[in-house]
C-alpha cells in the first residue's frame, strides 16, 4: 500500500522503487557492506548530546574518544519530486483482497510556518481523529469504511510542498459510495460549532499535556531549524488557536481542498471492482506490482 501511495505522490520515480537491481544485490559482498558501517564517522556528521556534562567537559570527552576522520564527502541527496496533475487520475493496482484501499492526494502550496495554527485546528476538526467530521460522516453515519481519515500534511523542511491526503478503507462492493462520500467532504466542509469547540479544546489540551524532554529537545530543535525557525512552533499554535473561528476553517478548506484535481490510488481486486465505474472519476491507469515495487 505504501509503494502505491508513493507512486501517486511522486510518480514513476519514487522512494519505494528506488532500489538495487537483482544484479547489483548479487554483486554485493559482506566486506563491502561492513565497510559502509566502519566508514560512517568519516562522513560529515553532527553529534547530539543530552546529559550532565557542561560544555568544556563534554568537549574534552569528545576530543578524547570521538576522533572521526572526515575524509569522505557526503553523497548527493536524491530528491524525489512530487508530481502535480492538472486533471483527476486514478492509479489502480489489482490485488486479490476482499477490501479496497483508496487514497486521495493533491500537492498543495510550499510549507509556511505561519499556517501552523490553522493546520492544527483544521486537521483536528476535519479528519484527524475519531471525533472528526470525516470519521463521523464516513464511518459512523454512513457506515462506508472500517478506517478513514483526511489531513493537510505539512512538509518537514522549508521550501518543500504540503500535501492534501484522504483515505478510506472499505469493502469492495461499497467503493463507489465511499468515493462519493469522501468527494463530498473534500468539496464542501460540514459546519458544526460543537465539533469545532471540541477540536479547539483538543488542540489546546494536547499542547498543555505534551512534554519535550531529554533527547527529544535536540531533535525538536533540529526540526525547527529545517523549517527556518528557532523556537517551538506550538507556541504560535497555542497563542492563535483561541482566536480562530469556524469560518476560518471553512476558508482554509475552500483554499486547500475544494475543486482540486486529485489523484486517487486504489488497491483492490479487479474481479470485485468495476473499472468502468472508476472512469467516472478520472483517467484510470492500471499499474503492475513491478511498477510500484520495482521488482
Amino acid at each position: 500500500w505504501g509503494p502505491l501511495r508513493n507512486y501517486a505522490v511522486y510518480g514513476k520515480d519514487n522512494p519505494s522503487n528506488d532500489i538495487l537491481s537483482e544484479t547489483q544485490l548479487k554483486a554485493l559482498t559482506g566486506k563491502e557492506l561492513t565497510g559502509y558501517i566502519h566508514n560512517l564517522t568519516a562522513y560529515p556528521h553532527k553529534v547530539y548530546y543530552y546529559g550532565p556534562l557542561a560544555n568544556p567537559a563534554l568537549v574534552t570527552v569528545l576530543t578524547k574518544y570521538h576522533k572521526p576522520k572526515t575524509t569522505i564527502a557526503a553523497p548527493t541527496e536524491k530528491k524525489f519530486v512530487k508530481q502535480q496533475s492538472n486533471k483527476p487520475i486514478i492509479y489502480f493496482v489489482d490485488y486479490d483482497m476482499v477490501q479496497a484501499e483508496i487514497i486521495w492526494h493533491y500537492n498543495s502550496n510550499p510549507v509556511d510556518v505561519k499556517e501552523a495554527p490553522k493546520v492544527a485546528m483544521f486537521n483536528e476538526y476535519f479528519g484527524g481523529g475519531m471525533s472528526s467530521i470525516v470519521f463521523q460522516t464516513i464511518r459512523e453515519s454512513k457506515a462506508l469504511a472500517y478506517s478513514t481519515y483526511s489531513v493537510y500534511s505539512t512538509a518537514a523542511e522549508k521550501g518543500e510542498t504540503n500535501t492534501v491526503l484522504a483515505y478510506v478503507g472499505t469493502q469492495a462492493d461499497k467503493i463507489n459510495d465511499a468515493i462519493k462520500g469522501m468527494d463530498e467532504l473534500l468539496q464542501v466542509l460540514p459546519q458544526s460549532e460543537n465539533a469545532f469547540n471540541n477540536a479547539k479544546e483538543a488542540v489546546k489540551n494536547g499542547i498543555e499535556t505534551q512534554r519535550t524532554q531529554k533527547t527529544a529537545i535536540l531533535f525538536s530543535m533540529d526540526a525547527a531549524e529545517k523549517m527556518g525557525i528557532d523556537y517551538d512552533v506550538r507556541k504560535d499554535v497555542y497563542k492563535a488557536v483561541e482566536g480562530l473561528t469556524l469560518g476560518d476553517l471553512n476558508d482554509f478548506h475552500k483554499q486547500k481542498f475544494s475543486n482540486k484535481p486529485y489523484s486517487m490510488a486504489i488497491l483492490g481486486s479487479k474481479s470485485k471492482i468495476d473499472i468502468k465505474e472508476l472512469e467516472k472519476y478520472g483517467e484510470v491507469k492500471i499499474l503492475t506490482l513491478e511498477e510500484i515495487f520495482g521488482y
